[in-house]
């Protein structure tokens, strides 16, 4: 009996380390090695954003990290509708994104669920793209002993990491994507206190909290502090006054689904630093026909009818022929339509089953 309570004890103590422990919205971090290269680029001293900046296509390489018998991961539809959000905010800072030489799937149940002081070294040096930024979807991701949504690298002078970390739970909302990105291009948590805490009369907003002066002090939002309708209802104050946070900045801990904007000086400092030397080393291209690409890999469709419509769809495997695993099966009743204004490359393993009706049309 003394044998069973023992156990029953250990067990508690145990299990909330993963079951009840809560998901904290951003593991990134801001350090002293940050410090030259984000004060360069502050909103302050730059030049504002252009009337008519020429657009940059930035590849991405995203890395689908799936358990050794393939299953799990996000799919390509996902990575579809993601590329699809982060196009349309970074458009207004001249930065487009593209699939950088298709989707990479990593089966490692090491990896799966993944945790950064055991093997983040490893996994860079084995799957990072050095010509693109790259992206990785794990069931999990513990970063400092804690469960997060995802993490990425600021910019500095020494720290050339080129890696972005995504939970799957949090990738289709999108927000935690165009979240950690703008990390990669140089933002700030609007909460950020590293430089001091931003007053909330904003007369030190150049120099303190995100060093971005048209973002409003900030005392770090979360889903207690904003409604559902997107309301601040916090009302903490600070020197007497009381904050008035945007509710809406990609760079807070509001809602996720409340999160729908950057600031003008915000959009600044993505658009200079997307001509930095690290971003400027990535395989930029100038045609715009490159984003136009529907992927659709490791998917079966058994029911239903779904039509795709983009410039190029590419259904099967890998695009550059290296046939990774990517199959994609239509079966049972399932109806797809593939509609491509210039082409429709259907590779490696791609099924219709008896049953299931496919068309491909281009125009």
């Amino acid at each position: 009996m003394k044998l069973k309570i023992i156990l029953l004890v250990f067990a508690c103590f145990y299990m909330p380390f993963r079951s009840f422990s809560q998901k904290k919205e951003c593991g990134t971090t801001l350090t002293s090695d940050n410090f030259d290269v984000l004060r360069s680029i502050s909103t302050d001293i730059i030049e504002p954003l252009p009337s008519n900046g020429k657009i940059q296509y930035v590849p991405i390489k995203h890395h689908i990290v799936r358990k050794s018998d393939e299953t799990g991961g996000i799919s390509t539809s996902t990575i579809n509708k993601i590329m699809q959000e982060l196009n349309y905010i970074y458009k207004e800072a001249y930065v487009q994104f593209y699939i950088y030489n298709g989707i990479d799937y990593i089966n490692s149940d090491m990896y799966y669920d993944f945790v950064d002081s055991l093997e983040e070294s490893s996994l860079i040096a084995t799957y990072n793209s050095v010509k693109s930024i790259n992206i990785y979807y794990f069931h999990s991701v513990i970063l400092n002993f804690s469960d997060v949504a995802g993490y990425a690298y600021l910019p500095t002078g020494t720290n050339t990491k080129n890696f972005i970390a995504i939970d799957n739970e949090s990738a289709p909302n999108g927000t935690t994507v165009i979240h950690e990105v703008g990390h990669f291009f140089g933002l700030l948590h609007t909460h950020e206190t590293f430089y001091g805490i931003e007053l909330i009369d904003g007369s030190n907003g150049h120099k303190a909290g995100d060093i971005c002066s048209d973002t409003p002090a900030d005392p770090e939002l979360n889903y207690n502090t904003v409604n559902e309708n997107c309301e601040y209802i916090g009302g903490q104050e600070y020197k007497g006054l009381k904050y008035n946070p945007n509710t809406h900045n990609y760079m807070s801990y509001s809602r996720k689904e409340c999160r729908d904007e950057f600031s003008n000086k915000q959009l600044a400092r993505i658009y200079h630093y997307s001509y930095s030397a690290k971003i400027q080393s990535y395989d930029i291209k100038t045609d715009p026909s490159i984003i136009y690409h529907t992927f659709i890999q490791n998917h079966t469709f058994d029911s239903g009818n779904q039509t795709f419509i983009d410039q190029n769809i590419h259904a099967g495997s890998n695009i550059t022929n290296t046939l990774l695993p990517g199959p994609v099966v239509i079966k049972n009743s399932a109806i797809v339509t593939f509609e491509a204004k210039e082409s429709i490359l259907l590779q490696g393993e791609f099924e219709v089953q008896k049953g299931a009706e496919f068309t491909g049309k281009t125009k």
